[in-house]
């Protein structure tokens, strides 16, 4: 992938990590190169009262593009955020690695709190 975190410019490394946010009226989803980065574009976004068609997320185990507010979401100890398409596999990740399983509103609410 040669994209750019559309908040930080870092460039993006890690595909199963990359969170895209689609804003109603502009052509193209902005990438970020986290799923915490994009919850905080998201708190933003909704701040500048832009409506915001989707929000997309990958799969930290298959890649692939989930829906956020369908996908389930664990926050590691250390604040970093990943995907699942599958609650029992968000599960198994948060025993496996640490952390705690979210639902989309849970895990956006944690991002932006800790900011």
């Amino acid at each position: 992938m040669n994209a750019k975190d559309a908040a930080t410019g870092e460039a993006i490394s890690e595909p199963k990590r990359v969170a895209e946010i689609w804003v109603q009226g502009e052509p193209l989803v902005r990438h970020y190169a986290s799923p915490q980065n994009a919850f905080r574009a998201l708190k933003a976004i909704e701040g500048e009262g832009k409506p915001v068609r989707v929000f997309y997320a990958q799969d930290r185990e298959s890649g692939i593009k989930l829906l956020g507010n369908q996908a389930w979401f664990v926050r590691a100890d250390g604040g970093e955020v990943s995907a699942f398409l599958l609650k029992e596999n968000a599960e198994k990740w948060a025993r496996d690695h640490g952390g705690k399983v979210l639902d989309f509103a849970a895990a956006k609410d944690s991002v932006v709190a800790s900011n």
